[in-house]
């Protein structure tokens, strides 16, 4: 009897579970499914997105009116070499928003309820760099993707690039490993050419000088992936300077594999899917105490503000600063190493001590040399100049795009002072920007393609490339500022002179006057990386003359020694192009000679 019992339990519970199981898996496709549209993968994703990103979806699939408007947008993810990448993360990002999707094995992608607004795509798969739509090259600034209601996108492609790894330790002069010391993969190009001892413009901060970066664990060792193929110097930098006796030695930045300054560096290769292992030795310096007073413009003792401490020789722009605050009766004191240079920038006051309005403060930078184990310093610091005026726009334009932009200083590296300032422009087009110290010229910030024509003193002096200055303190008071859409293009494909078009080659361009190849804003001179098929797109670009080559290699330390620009002169395709005008030009390789400057 009691096995009866038994085996009918048994029954009734293997029921319970098969009617279970049909009721689950009957409800499960539908949230799939939804979960799919919601999602937009055409091919279902397949991965788990992050937290925030279902949340965004879940949060848009409910919004009924959203999905009745959204767009569908389709494209594809490609490698260097024309090759479909599959199974890589499409990624559509604004502020409050992210869709989701995943290419099939053709590395096509679909979305279908992408709602209205402006987006940054990006592509990512491990082994590769994380692309951007627009990007030819990953130093190169990306394309955003402006949608509207109900709107079909075609196209929308991502050119992704493949990476290497480097990896490996960094030890001491007896070849134990160093916690914590910051590791940068630097662009192979020397200091001067990447912002130190050049105007630091944006085009100048696009270049990334610094890579990658990453930290030590306790052994010393570090792993930096999906690095972009090229050759790169490799910097080590202790960062944190201990508060020792100053007969005492520590550690300082080192190049790999075992050089001060990138006169003895030796470049790093990085090759496409593989891993390059290097040991890094740091050297050590003699340590000095540097200490003083910081005095305001009117003689007082500053009681709030802080004092930079940087080298000033090579790699200044790469390692990390010493920050220092100053003492309730403005003194400092920090330790520094002996026999280098140093530029100290002292600021007083807190620029944003009210939320949204840029309060004055003062500022001084000196250089001084560390000779022996005790510097003394007083500093004086001065009242930053205020530039106002106008803007103005060519071509119609809303008071809402005008409130969009954002005006800043863009100093000379021989001056930088190291303020942050930025200033927005009211909604008639009057602005007034505080605290521009030392020599700079006036970038913006703002939609896409937007680049000053002019910057105009009162009395009508040009200061468009030449910058503002102290003596011009008085003509700095009705200065217009006349603003174009920079949304002229050259676009085409690079062949070989054989006629075979040449994949992955650089396009540059470059103003015929030579003067405007060396303004502070670099508007006349660039270049992108072909993509698969060689073909190219060169935007944007001011109205003028300009020479465009190819090449089928470009270093950084290369491209904008003036050698190099009358080498590719007679190779080059000379055009003019107008406002908002777009061009069709195919390039032949050039004969280059020169690869270094």
């Amino acid at each position: 009897m009691a096995h009866k019992v038994l085996a009918t339990v048994v029954l009734v519970l293997c029921v319970l579970t098969l009617v279970t199981s049909v009721v689950f898996t009957s409800i499960m496709p539908r949230r799939s499914a939804n979960r799919n549209i919601a999602n937009g993968a055409s091919a279902g994703l397949q991965t788990k997105p992050a937290a925030d990103d279902r949340q965004r979806l879940i949060e848009h699939e409910r919004d009924d009116d959203a999905v009745a408007s959204a767009a569908a947008i389709d494209g594809m993810t490609k490698d260097d070499t024309g090759r479909p990448v599959a199974s890589a993360i499409v990624r559509f990002n604004r502020n409050g928003a992210t869709f989701l999707a995943r290419t099939d094995a053709h590395g096509r992608y679909a979305l279908r309820t992408v709602t209205q607004g402006r987006y940054l795509v990006s592509a990512s798969k491990p082994g590769f760099v994380t692309s951007l739509f627009g990007q030819s090259d990953a130093t190169e600034p990306p394309t955003i993707l402006t949608v509207h209601a109900h709107e079909s996108i075609h196209d929308v492609n991502v050119l992704m690039i493949r990476g290497g790894t480097i990896a490996g330790r960094v030890v001491d002069n007896e070849g134990s490993g160093v916690l914590d010391v910051k590791v940068r993969v630097v662009s192979q190009a020397k200091s001067a050419d990447v912002g130190c001892g050049q105007p630091l413009s944006t085009d100048v901060q696009r270049s990334q000088r610094i890579i990658r970066m990453t930290t030590t664990d306790d052994l010393g060792r570090f792993r930096i992936s999906d690095v972009p193929v090229s050759n790169y110097y490799v910097l080590a930098d202790p960062e944190v300077v201990p508060v020792v006796d100053t007969d005492a030695t520590w550690f300082v930045p080192t190049y790999y594999p075992h050089s001060v300054s990138l006169t003895h560096a030796q470049p790093v290769v990085v090759t496409a899917s593989a891993n390059k292992d290097i040991v890094l030795s740091l050297a050590r310096e003699s340590l000095a105490v540097v200490e003083g007073i910081v005095e305001k413009a009117s003689g007082e003792r500053a009681v709030q503000g802080s004092v930079r401490l940087q080298i000033a020789d090579q790699g200044k722009c790469l390692t990390s600063p010493q920050v220092i605050r100053l003492t309730a009766g403005g003194t400092f004191q920090g330790r520094v190493s002996v026999g280098r240079e140093y530029t100290l920038i002292a600021s007083v006051g807190n620029p944003w001590s009210a939320p949204g309005i840029q309060q004055e403060i003062q500022a001084a930078r000196l250089q001084f040399s560390v000779h022996g184990t005790h510097t003394k310093l007083i500093v004086r610091t001065n009242i930053g100049l205020t530039v106002t005026g106008t803007v103005s726009v060519v071509g119609s334009v809303g008071s809402e795009d005008m409130s969009r932009l954002r005006l800043f200083p863009v100093p000379f590296a021989e001056n930088d002072y190291n303020v942050i300032a930025s200033t927005a422009v009211n909604e008639d087009g009057t602005f007034a920007l505080k605290n521009v110290f030392g020599h700079s010229a006036i970038g913006i910030d703002g939609p896409p393609g937007w680049s000053p024509r002019a910057v105009l003193a009162g009395d009508g002096t040009d200061l468009t490339d030449s910058g503002v200055m102290g003596e011009y303190e008085a003509l700095l008071r009705h200065v217009r500022i006349v603003i174009d859409h920079d949304d002229s293009e050259i676009s085409g494909t690079v062949f070989y002179q054989e006629g075979v078009y040449c994949a992955s080659c650089f396009v540059t361009y470059f103003a015929v006057n030579a003067n405007k190849r060396t303004e502070p804003l670099r508007k006349n001179v660039g270049f992108v990386r072909a993509d698969g098929t060689g073909h190219f797109v060169l935007r944007p670009l001011p109205p003028g003359e300009y020479y465009v080559a190819a090449m089928k290699s470009l270093s950084e330390a290369a491209f904008g020694a003036p050698a190099l620009f009358r080498e590719l002169e007679r190779d080059a395709r000379r055009v003019s192009i107008n406002a908002h005008q777009s061009l069709a030009l195919n390039v032949v390789v050039a004969r280059q000679r020169v690869t270094a400057p």
